[in-house]
């Protein structure tokens, strides 16, 4: 049987692991990368949303203003800051957000951004004006957990497009 997958897949009858074991992928990314992600892909000015801990971006916000290295302590989904504030953008928001949730955070982080946004949910964000140009799979070695990196930038107005 021809291999289906990019990583390595290991069939339970053929390994003889037990059932529910029976894929294994090899991750793009480990959970402990984000920041090295964050690194490697910011461009300028940075603000961490929901940054659980890390100390990456000249901003740091959290709900939570116990969590060590929080800047601003403020709710994801009204971020005190003017719109362009920060040329890019890095978010690890909570997983089980609700869709209507999710717009709602997409929107708020693309009115903030100025460039560039990283996200790292188990969704693709996805905002009007910004373009997708990079996805990474993001996993636990169990894929128990699983996410995706995903870059946009900002796509240039069409000035001039329609001038007579």
């Amino acid at each position: 049987m021809a291999n289906r997958h990019s990583g390595q897949v290991r069939g339970h009858a053929a390994s003889g692991g037990a059932p529910g074991s029976k894929h294994y992928y090899r991750p793009v990314m480990s959970f402990s990368q984000w920041d090295q992600f964050v690194e490697t892909r910011a461009i300028g000015s940075v603000l961490q949303v929901c940054c659980g801990g890390s100390r990456l971006g000249q901003v740091r916000v959290d709900i939570d203003c116990t969590v060590p290295g929080v800047t601003v302590c403020a709710d994801m989904l009204a971020l005190p800051f003017r719109a362009d504030a920060f040329d890019t953008i890095a978010a690890d928001p909570m997983y089980n957000l609700a869709y209507p949730t999710r717009v709602h955070l997409q929107r708020e982080l693309a009115r903030i951004a100025r460039r560039r946004i990283l996200f790292k949910a188990p969704w693709v964000m996805r905002a009007a004006g910004w373009r997708l140009v990079e996805t990474l799979l993001l996993a636990s070695h169990t894929c128990a957990n699983v996410a995706v990196l995903s870059v946009l930038d900002r796509v240039p107005a069409l000035a001039g497009l329609f001038d007579a």
